[in-house]
């Protein structure tokens, strides 16, 4: 009973900030995840702590080339990261333009590996990655516990208008407990 009241609370539910802060914790986190364990898979260096305090700058600008990107795909709309079928095409297309970009770039990122097995490692890592934290970003934030409940002061018109807009652009945001009306 205590159980069921704790999972209903108000308190429970995320923000739309909240959410997209999420959404950038887990891409980084599997983004700078992936590169750093491609780099274990590489012979020419040797994956420690000390190897990333030489160059932060491999992982800055990772991470500002994914949001570049990431931007131009939107893959930060909470309603398209809400739902896997429509999110999937842009998160991998702007992640294996990151991975693929970063890699090409001379000077900043780590060179190229001699072979390609540890490429493959380089390019596929990061977005594995980050399609492992958008699941759980679903699996878990995308449960209807997460979302803000919602009572419509009005059946008119307004009321129907407004819960239409609801059902169409924030399904995954809010859950419509009901309308109030005086008549």
């Amino acid at each position: 009973m205590l159980e069921d009241q704790f999972l209903t609370d108000r308190k429970f539910s995320i923000s739309q900030l909240e959410r997209r802060w999420l959404l950038y914790l887990f891409d980084v986190l599997g983004l700078t995840g992936g590169f750093l364990l491609s780099l274990h898979f590489r012979e020419d260096y040797e994956l420690s702590w000390a190897l990333i305090r030489e160059n932060p700058e491999w992982i800055f600008f990772l991470i500002a080339v994914w949001f570049f990107i990431s931007y131009l795909f939107q893959v930060y709309d909470l309603e398209i990261a809400a739902h896997i079928q429509k999110a999937i095409i842009p998160v991998l297309s702007a992640a294996l333009l990151t991975v693929i970009f970063y890699n090409i770039v001379p000077y900043l990122p780590p060179t190229l590996p001699p072979s390609r097995q540890p490429l493959f490692f380089t390019l596929g890592l990061p977005v594995l990655f980050i399609l492992i934290g958008r699941t759980f970003y679903l699996l878990i934030f995308g449960q209807s516990r997460f979302r803000r409940r919602v009572v419509i002061v009005g059946a008119g018109w307004a009321g129907k208008t407004i819960f239409k807009t609801l059902n169409e652009h924030g399904k995954s945001l809010y859950q419509l407990v009901g309308f109030v009306d005086d008549h």
